[in-house]
């Protein structure tokens, strides 16, 4: 009965990793991508705020920073 619950456990995990990296993809997440695709990803993203609304807010650059992992 033990080993039931270890396996449930472990399907239950498989299946959230993969809920994760599908949600993700969806989403253009960072997850997955290597640490240079991520800097250019926040770079991307300075020069589009920087563009259209000077230079870019605290909050931006903090999530950003965030989400690749940097900070």
């Amino acid at each position: 009965m033990l080993e039931i619950f270890f396996i449930v456990c472990l399907e239950i995990a498989l299946l959230a990793a993969a809920f994760l990296y599908v949600y993700n993809s969806l989403k253009k997440g960072v997850l997955n991508d290597s640490a240079s695709i991520r800097h250019a990803k926040q770079e991307e993203l300075l020069n589009i705020s920087s563009i259209n609304q000077g230079p870019p807010s605290q909050e931006l650059v903090k999530a950003i920073d965030h989400a690749s992992g940097c900070g």
